[in-house]
């Protein structure tokens, strides 16, 4: 048994609703206040991942393994 399905036409939105949601608004969020260089750094140093890493560096440094030292600041200054 075989079914055959009717094609079904798109329908959008008649003449009439269009108008009546476009009373409401957009469909859109407020834009945000940007923000200042000094707040985003504060988000950045309270980062558990970043006070992670500084504190392995501090570890690792005087140790003398400086290429792990090394690879650790990379790894901060590139935002990881």
């Amino acid at each position: 048994m075989e079914r055959s399905a009717a094609p079904v036409e798109p329908s959008g939105l008649s003449e009439a609703e269009v108008a009546a949601r476009v009373q409401h608004g957009y469909n859109e969020l407020p834009s945000s206040k940007g923000r200042s260089v000094f707040a985003t750094a504060l988000d950045v140093v309270r980062e558990p991942m970043f006070l992670l890493l500084s504190r392995s560096n501090l570890t690792t440094e005087p140790s003398g393994t400086h290429r792990e030292t090394n690879a650790h600041a990379c790894i901060k200054a590139s935002g990881l």
